[in-house]
């Protein structure tokens, strides 16, 4: 089971879930012999893929209803991940285990997905950025030392969910502190090894590196890559061309419109708003053309190249690749708002 990908992702209703599973037993339950899907290996024959289903259907349902009743007994998400328990029926069935999603994030993305994160305490309304919260953390609990001292003590109690949160504001409020730095990795260590999802454990063993090595760029996967953009629709694509614009560097521009003609075998046409900072595309509109700023005559295959920094505009514009009617100018300044994305970045320190 699992609501919620701690990887990123929106989180997914299990009230649907357990309907959709429900469904599924209405329509093939007498007939089906084989059952297989992602994150699980085949289960053969009509009973055992019966009961299979229906537990699965159940917990999911348990965790949708009884986030919500506690929820509405007043309690919070947090609260409520700590409290809830599967009934013995659901929890000793291996297939319902925490291996991979646990109850303790999908009662959390049950609670998101109706309320949000905010629990309603005002002071968790707007709190400070990490870095100036953990300084005031450590100076309000006596200084380094103090923590320290009091962080080791907890630490040999195996209190190592209480010995990650304090030993965390430490490293936010002194990331060169090596003891403490030694003392959180084998914090997050001892969590790791206790987690029973896979996914818990590869979160602590991967922060414990962090803390001790730092980000370690071996093989830089391309998580936006040419096989991705390839296979997006227009529209998908443009609306991430639009992601790609900082927004207040763009905000210093004129507004203006580009009328953007794909000169490939799609033969489209986009007009791009740059509209208060902000990147409106409209992917083959339909009624009167807009008075634009500049038209811009290129495949769809240079926009894919731009955003994966293989190539310029200008470079294309050399190339005869492409070619500006108008404003050339404000449309390279355009483009330079546009930002790439690192895939390596801090996680567990600032």
């Amino acid at each position: 089971h699992n609501l919620y990908s701690l990887s990123g992702a929106p989180v997914r209703s299990g009230l649907q879930l357990s309907k959709h599973i429900d469904e599924a037993l209405i329509h093939f339950g007498n007939e089906v012999e084989v059952s297989f899907g992602c994150h699980h290996w085949p289960t053969w024959g009509n009973a055992a893929i019966r009961d299979l289903f229906e537990k699965q259907r159940d917990v999911y349902r348990f965790i949708h209803d009884q986030t919500l009743r506690l929820a509405n007994h007043g309690y919070t998400m947090n609260e409520i991940a700590e409290m809830l328990v599967l009934p013995r029926v659901l929890s000793h069935c291996f297939h319902n285990r925490g291996t991979f999603g646990s109850i303790n994030q999908n009662v959390k993305a049950q609670y998101q997905l109706y309320f949000g994160t905010f629990d309603g305490n005002p002071s968790n309304l707007n709190t400070l950025p990490p870095r100036e919260e953990s300084i005031r953390y450590v100076e309000y609990m006596g200084g380094t030392e103090t923590v320290l001292k009091r962080a080791f003590v907890s630490y040999e109690k195996g209190d190592f969910r209480w010995v990650a949160t304090v030993l965390k504001h430490v490293i936010f409020a002194d990331p060169s502190n090596r003891t403490a730095r030694n003392l959180l990795a084998r914090t997050y260590t001892q969590l790791g090894f206790q987690a029973e999802s896979g996914v818990w454990r590869n979160f602590y063993l991967s922060g414990a590196q962090e803390i001790l090595g730092g980000v370690r760029q071996t093989v830089i996967p391309q998580a936006l890559n040419r096989d991705m953009i390839v296979s997006m629709s227009l529209s998908c694509f443009f609306d991430l061309f639009a992601v790609c614009v900082n927004g207040v560097k763009a905000s210093g521009l004129p507004n203006s419109i580009f009328h953007v003609k794909l000169t490939d075998k799609m033969h489209g046409h986009v007009t791009l708003m740059l509209s208060n900072g902000v990147l409106i595309p409209r992917v083959n509109p339909h009624g009167p053309g807009l008075a634009c700023s500049a038209i811009i005559s290129a495949p769809r295959e240079l926009f894919e190249r731009i955003i994966l920094r293989e190539t310029t505009f200008q470079q294309a514009m050399q190339e005869g690749k492409a070619s500006v009617e108008g404003d050339l100018n404000l449309w390279i300044k355009f483009l330079d708002s546009l930002e790439a994305f690192s895939f390596w970045f801090n996680l567990v320190e600032p």
